[in-house]
């Protein structure tokens, strides 16, 4: 790249107040041709698995899977307006679900067996 075309680049993003200072390195070091690996965001994205997906996944009907976001055992993922539909649940909070982080989603509910007093014949 020509050196005053990259001057004039580097002028207007320095300029605007939207653009971070490390965003402007970044994309200047990428028309440089630069690597530009130590400015990219590395960390995983959280996925975001659709109701049918998550009640399948989790062993339990897309009603149980609904419960479980409103209880906080999993995180409902909303869109960006506002909705109060949910778009999707987290795979990384189904996956701690699933490893045990919160109750065991599939596990069957047993009733606790009586207690016998003391001294009770049987």
């Amino acid at each position: 790249m020509l050196n005053n075309t990259r001057a004039i680049i580097a002028t207007a993003l320095h300029s605007d107040s939207t653009i971070a200072p490390e965003q402007a390195r970044a994309a200047l070091d990428a028309l440089s041709g630069k690597s530009i690996v130590s400015y990219v965001n590395t960390a995983p994205m959280d996925r975001v698995i659709p109701r049918p997906v998550a009640a399948q996944l989790l062993g339990v009907s897309e009603r149980t899977v609904t419960a479980y976001a409103k209880r906080g055992k999993i995180r409902a993922i909303r869109n960006g307006a506002g909705g109060k539909r949910a778009t999707g649940y987290s795979e990384a909070s189904i996956r701690e679900c699933l490893a045990g982080g919160s109750e065991t989603p599939n596990a069957p509910y047993t009733t606790p067996a009586p207690q016998m007093a003391e001294g009770s014949a049987v």
